[in-house]
């Protein structure tokens, strides 16, 4: 009879020295099918995906017209004309009608088919130190997901238990981590394979509490960051973005409003005293000015084990370019919270990312 915050934490810690499995099917999933599938994609994500090789995924972010972020997910291409694409939990069907809207209207003579394919996939997440292992006692041929033949952001077609899957190998923890599709028919059963496998390395079943805490400590950004309101320049991903295309959203995104300088930038929140707690919500201000209008706010907030106090992420105005010597004030005054807090690297677990290919 733990309390949640114990229980999470545990999962944290289990998964991060072995290995940790969590469901992850409700991620929108779209395939994306025909001739002009890369030139789609070109045109509604900020980078490129034409040249993006068969077997591999990448990272991508999609704009509103406004310029403001409406979603982002991982991209696999299955074959030369067909990807699959992923989305957040939250936008998958806002996703799909603007993508639908867009094929029918804004580019009607591109040769796309485009299927909402989420109820046909179940996800299993296998995060951790351990998760090749696991994957290795799973697949029919093991030496399909070794280092060599299954590399980061790689992605490929496999057999557990003679029913064929989709496998990248992607990461939302840090860790070293793979994404299982499995045919929804099939899932109960291998999704039991896997927790059996899982639980001979000391594995854990991990669910969304312990997926946000590690997700917070490698500095990922989520639903509560991607609010409708934030720019790529916001969180600091603008290097992602193509200068040999044109896109949604590249022309309004550009305006004065959206990259004058100040405007708030996502940072990683620690506190000065390492036993106090806070969670978002609260707001950021100088200790010079504590009332009125803030300089920034707390998105998410966590207890991390890793590090042995809460942290936070959230946007403050200059983001990681402000002064070290100013001291900065969380103060929530629905939770009475009122802390000195010091403004770091959103990426505070693993900044190097070792563990990704440990």
């Amino acid at each position: 009879s733990q309390k949640l915050e114990d229980a999470s934490c545990n999962e944290v810690k289990i998964t991060r020295k072995n290995v940790g499995i969590c469901d992850v099917s409700t991620l929108g999933k779209i395939m994306l099918q025909g001739p002009d599938a890369s030139i789609f994609l070109d045109n509604i994500y900020i980078n490129s995906f034409s040249k993006l090789s068969v077997g591999k995924a990448r990272y991508g972010i999609m704009l509103r017209d406004d310029g403001f972020i409406l979603d982002d997910g991982t991209i696999w291409r299955i074959s030369e004309d067909c990807y699959l694409i992923t989305t957040t939990t939250n936008q998958a069907g806002i996703v799909m009608s603007w993508l639908e809207e867009l094929s029918h209207v804004r580019w009607p003579d591109l040769q796309i088919h485009l299927t909402s394919v989420t109820d046909q996939w179940a996800g299993c997440a296998i995060a951790g130190p351990k998760s090749r292992r696991v994957i290795e006692q799973l697949a029919i041929n093991k030496e399909e997901v070794s280092e060599e033949n299954l590399p980061f952001m790689g992605v490929k077609k496999i057999k557990i238990e003679t029913i064929e899957c989709l496998i990248a190998r992607i990461s939302f923890s840090g860790e070293l981590a793979y994404e299982v599709y499995i045919p929804s028919d099939f899932a109960n059963s291998l999704i039991e394979k896997i927790w059996e496998e899982a639980s001979n390395f000391n594995g854990c079943l991990y669910g969304s509490e312990a997926l946000g805490t590690m997700r917070i400590e490698k500095g990922h950004v989520g639903g509560p960051e991607l609010d409708g309101r934030v720019t790529v320049d916001d969180i600091q991903l603008n290097k992602m973005i193509s200068k040999k295309k044109s896109f949604i959203g590249n022309t309004l995104r550009l305006r004065e409003g959206l990259i004058k300088p100040g405007r708030s930038r996502l940072v990683g929140i620690v506190p000065i005293d390492k036993k106090s707690k806070f969670k978002s919500g609260g707001l950021l201000y100088t200790s010079e000015k504590i009332s009125g209008y803030p300089i920034g706010w707390v998105t998410s907030a966590t207890y991390s084990p890793m590090m042995g106090h809460y942290i936070g992420l959230g946007f403050i105005e200059n983001g990681l370019d402000r002064s070290i010597n100013e001291e900065i004030i969380l103060i929530d005054k629905l939770k009475s919270i009122k802390i000195p807090v010091d403004i770091v690297s959103p990426q505070m677990y693993d900044p190097e990312g070792k563990k990704l290919n440990v």
